[in-house]
């Protein structure tokens, strides 16, 4: 039988979990008990989320860094995820607080894995998070659409250069389907040092091309050569997976092409590079245009439903396998089915 540490309570406060549990999961109602600051000497993955209540989404919350640098600089946490909410500094407030004092980040911290999804949160803030983790190995960001507190692409390059030398995995995306236009974009991530494993949207680096209709809408259009793309990543990569943009892939001639073709020129300076995924969600064919033009919204749609792979375009793909395998590169593709991924073939599945 096993030996039940609460015996005078059904169900372990927040206290109890964090002071004797190695694995603890939180939700928005347990979020303000964090700011007590309790000692976890056993705590390994800690996964703070803000869920829906009754089928309807909450407001998400907000978490102070300060709070956050605390657990993350306990003894023994190696994975910390943090869904749906926002990182704030309260650092005007914090100083009429009784909050203890975090002088220097510990450089002992152990945490490896790092997860924000769908989380807002400034450059300032998110480099006091990265600052703190000495021994990161993997980070994901994943971006919610809209203006507050989103960092740019540019500012969250410069904030990654605080984990330059540790980081082995990097994915980098979106929260939702429909994807904004940024207005800066990542620059070359060549002090990537350490960086093995990238999973990452092309238009990050090389921006989204909008329909005509809406050109005029747009205060700042920041592209780039989709020739250019290979050139920005590090030379240390061993697999990348692109997330696909179907709506680029509907509305650039070749866009996939392009970007394969420019890996191709650069193999001499990633020659560690094995595998390419192609991470394909025509969930993200949704993304319709916004212009409000119907002979637009029909082009989009007839494509998608009538076309969406030309005998040309299955060719040109199997035309790639073989070039990619002559140089010791594999092609996966992911339909976002839930059935993962397969290797493209010169005879069979492209």
């Amino acid at each position: 039988m096993a030996h039940n540490i609460f015996p005078n309570q059904q169900v372990p406060t927040l206290a109890d979990k964090l002071r004797t549990q190695q694995e603890v999961s939180i939700d928005q109602s347990e979020l303000a008990g964090l700011s007590d600051f309790f000692t976890c000497p056993l705590l390994e993955e800690l996964h703070i989320e803000t869920v829906a209540t009754n089928g309807t989404p909450t407001q998400p919350a907000t978490l102070d860094v300060y709070v956050l640098q605390h657990y993350m600089e306990q003894p023994n946490l190696k994975e910390l995820t943090l869904l749906n909410m926002g990182l704030i500094d309260e650092e005007e407030r914090r100083n009429q607080s009784t909050y203890p004092a975090i002088t220097n980040p510990n450089p002992l911290c152990h945490l490896s894995t790092l997860e924000l999804r769908k989380i807002f949160v400034s450059a300032d803030t998110l480099t006091k998070v990265l600052r703190t983790c000495s021994n990161l190995r993997s980070f994901t960001l994943t971006r919610l659409i809209g203006n507050r507190g989103i960092v740019l692409l540019y500012d969250l390059a410069v904030a990654l250069r605080t984990v330059s030398h540790s980081l082995r995995s990097l994915t980098l995306g979106y929260s939702e389907n429909h994807k904004p236009q940024e207005i800066s974009l990542l620059p070359s991530l060549n002090n990537m040092s350490a960086l093995q494993h990238l999973k990452v949207d092309p238009t990050m680096f090389i921006g989204r091309r909008l329909c005509p209709n809406r050109v005029a809408d747009q205060p700042i259009i920041t592209t780039r050569p989709m020739s250019d793309f290979a050139d920005l990543l590090p030379n240390t990569l061993e697999t990348l997976v692109l997330d696909i943009d179907i709506e680029q892939v509907w509305r650039v001639v070749g866009y996939r092409r392009e970007i394969l073709q420019s890996i191709i020129d650069a193999r001499a300076r990633l020659p560690n590079l094995k595998e390419i995924t192609l991470f394909e969600d025509e969930r993200t064919s949704l993304n319709e245009c916004l212009c409000n033009n119907s002979q637009c919204y029909a082009l989009m749609t007839g494509h998608w439903r009538h076309d969406r792979r030309t005998a040309d375009e299955t060719q040109g793909r199997r035309d790639f396998v073989k070039v990619l395998r002559k140089l010791g590169i594999k092609l996966f593709r992911d339909a976002a089915n839930g059935q993962g991924r397969y290797e493209c073939t010169l005879h069979g599945n492209a």
